[in-house]
C-alpha cells in the first residue's frame, strides 16, 4: 500500500491506470483492488480523483487574477474541469460572458466530495440559466472527457442561475448498489412516502403508492419485474393492504409474492386470463361503485375531507375502505419492423382471443408493461356468490 500510495502521489497529473499502480507496488491487480477496498474503503481510481480534487481545491483557492488565473486556466492534474465543460456546453452567452470577464463564472463554495463523487457549486454568468446547462448533459461530459453516466448536472437552490455539477469517481453503471433499506425489518404506510430509488449520488428516493397508478415499462432485462416486486413488497409491509395480482409471463416471477397476495395468478392459460379480466371488471364496475357509497357516507359524517380516505379512515374497523393494491405484470411482446407494424397489428387483433388483452393501439408494443394501481374506491374481497371466479 505505501508503494502505491507514493506512487499515485508522485504521479496526479498523469494518465495512470489500475495495471500501472499496481505494477508500482509489485502486486496484481486484484490484490491492489482488494487493498484499496479493504483499506481505505474506495477505489485505486478513486483514490488518484481525491489527490486530484485536493489539487484543484489548492489551485481555486490560492487563484490570485493578478497573475492571470482564471477558472479556464485550472485544470492541470487530469481533474475533469468544471470551468471549461460549461465552456464546451455550447451557450452562446456563457462563452460572451467568459470573453468579456473571466470571472464571469465564480464558485461561491470550495468543490467537496459528495458521496461517491464531487459536487461543484456554480454561480452562471448573468442572465443564464441553470436549467439551459442541466439540457446538455452530453456536451458537459464531452467538455469532462468522461462517460455520460458519470457527470449529473442540476439546478441548485438559490437563484436560477447557480448549478450544482456533479461528478462520479466512478460509472453510474459499475457502482455498487446499497441494501434496499426495507430489505431486514421496518415497516410501511402507503399513505406515506417509504425508500425505493437511489440516486447515483447513493440518496434515497421516496415513492408514493396511495393515490397513484403505476405504469412500468422499458426494454427487456431493464429491470422492470424488480421495480414491480418492490411495489408489491412494500404494499404487503403495510398490514392494512390487500394484495391481488396476475403475471402472464407464466415463468413464475412473482411466485415469491403470492404468500402475501390475497388473490394470485400465473399462467397464459384461458383460465387465468379470465381471472384477471374479472378482476379488472371486478374493480371497477364494482368495488369502485360500492366505494363510492361509502366515501360519500362518511364525508357527511365529516371523516372524509374533500371525498377521499384518511390513513385514520383506512385503520377504522369494519369501514371497508381499507388499501387494496392491485397489479399486473403482462407478457413481453416483441416488437415489429415499421414498415410492418400496421399489417402484423391488424393480424394480432382479428386472430387474437377476446378475452386476452389486446395489443396497445397507439403504437408499437416495443416493451412489455406493468401496472400497478392503488384505486381510491378499492374494497376488500367480496364474499362467494357475488360473482367473484375463483
Amino acid at each position: 500500500m505505501r508503494r502505491a500510495l507514493a506512487f499515485l502521489e508522485a504521479h496526479p497529473d498523469q494518465d495512470v491506470t489500475v495495471a500501472d499502480i499496481a505494477a508500482a507496488a509489485h502486486v496484481t491487480v486484484r490484490t491492489i483492488r482488494l487493498a484499496f477496498r479493504r483499506h481505505l474503503d474506495t477505489t485505486p481510481v478513486g483514490y488518484l480523483r481525491r489527490i486530484r480534487l485536493h489539487h484543484a481545491h489548492e489551485d481555486l483557492r490560492t487563484a490570485d487574477a493578478g497573475r492571470g488565473d482564471s477558472v479556464a486556466a485550472i485544470a492541470r492534474c487530469g481533474l475533469a474541469h468544471h470551468g471549461r465543460a460549461l465552456l464546451s456546453a455550447g451557450i452562446q452567452a456563457i462563452n460572451q460572458a467568459v470573453a468579456k470577464d473571466q470571472h464571469a463564472i465564480s464558485f461561491p463554495e470550495e468543490i467537496h466530495r459528495n458521496g461517491p463523487g464531487h459536487l461543484a457549486i456554480v454561480d452562471l454568468p448573468f442572465g443564464v440559466e441553470a436549467a439551459d446547462v442541466v439540457a446538455r448533459p452530453g456536451k458537459l461530459a464531452s467538455g469532462l472527457r468522461l462517460p455520460l453516466d458519470q457527470v449529473w448536472p442540476d439546478v441548485a437552490t438559490g437563484h436560477p442561475g447557480r448549478l450544482a455539477l456533479w461528478v462520479g469517481y466512478e460509472r453510474a453503471t459499475t457502482m455498487e448498489a446499497p441494501p434496499w433499506p426495507l430489505l431486514k425489518s421496518g415497516s410501511v404506510d402507503v399513505f406515506q412516502p417509504f425508500p425505493l430509488f437511489i440516486t447515483p449520488r447513493m440518496e434515497t428516493v421516496n415513492a408514493m403508492l396511495s393515490f397513484r397508478n403505476w405504469l412500468i415499462g422499458g426494454q427487456p432485462g431493464s429491470g422492470k419485474t424488480f421495480l414491480l416486486r418492490l411495489l408489491v413488497l412494500a404494499a404487503s409491509l403495510d398490514p392494512r393492504a390487500e394484495i391481488r395480482g396476475y403475471e402472464s409471463k407464466g415463468v413464475g416471477d412473482f411466485k415469491a409474492v403470492e404468500p402475501v397476495c390475497a388473490e394470485y395468478g400465473n399462467g397464459q392459460d384461458d383460465e387465468t386470463i379470465a381471472r384477471a379480466a374479472a378482476l379488472i371488471k371486478w374493480l371497477y364496475h364494482t368495488e369502485c361503485q360500492q366505494r363510492a357509497a361509502k366515501i360519500s357516507h362518511y364525508h357527511e359524517l365529516g371523516l372524509a375531507p374533500e371525498n377521499k380516505v384518511t390513513p385514520e379512515l383506512a385503520s377504522r374497523k369494519g369501514s371497508g375502505l381499507h388499501p387494496l393494491v392491485a397489479w399486473s405484470s403482462p407478457r413481453s411482446v416483441s416488437c415489429a419492423p415499421k414498415d410492418s407494424w400496421s399489417a402484423s397489428r391488424a393480424r394480432a387483433c382479428s386472430s387474437a382471443n377476446p378475452q386476452r388483452w389486446p395489443p396497445t393501439p397507439s403504437r408499437p408494443a416495443s416493451t412489455p408493461r406493468s401496472w400497478i394501481s392503488l384505486p381510491r374506491c378499492a374494497h376488500r374481497r367480496p364474499p362467494t356468490g357475488e360473482g367473484r371466479p375463483r
